[in-house]
């Protein structure tokens, strides 16, 4: 039981950063367009 939510939220927090590295990626690709 134990095992099983750390497992779910290790998952949660792996989904949350990769969302994140998304978010950071595309923002800074905007920000090359406006500043390059």
């Amino acid at each position: 039981m134990a095992s099983l939510r750390s497992e779910e939220i290790s998952s949660r927090s792996i989904n949350a950063k990769w969302k994140m590295h998304k978010y950071l990626r595309r923002s800074s690709e905007i920000f090359c367009q406006i500043s390059c």
